[in-house]
């Protein structure tokens, strides 16, 4: 009985998730990311995503329309370098839409 009823439940789920989908001009909302440049691979950017840079390691895809700042200024994709602290915009298809790149600060001597 028990069987019947979770296999009951499972086709009423199914059959009303069938029903609920997305439009397909439906205007979604971009995300968000930050990380550490690993480096710049062709029209690829390798990054280790966290703040710090200690997380996992991400490859994320630029194209012409893609924005790039370093440290405030417009910049080119060969500009940036490793070790860069990154904050990036992507698109819902997946494509880099802005790459705003920091420089490490020069550690001040006491």
């Amino acid at each position: 009985m028990r069987y019947l009823i979770a296999l009951l439940a499972m086709v009423g789920i199914l059959t009303f998730t069938s029903f609920v989908h997305a439009a397909p001009d439906a205007n979604y909302k971009r995300a968000s990311k930050t990380g550490v440049l690993e480096k710049v691979d062709g029209k690829n950017i390798i990054y280790k995503g966290g703040a710090k840079g200690t997380g996992k390691e991400w490859l994320l895809v630029t194209d012409d329309k893609t924005k790039i700042t370093l440290d405030g200024k417009e910049a080119k994709l060969d500009d940036l370098k490793e070790g860069q602290s990154l904050k990036l915009t992507i698109s819902s298809e997946g494509v880099l839409t802005k790459v705003d790149a920091t420089s490490p600060k020069a550690k001040s001597k006491s």
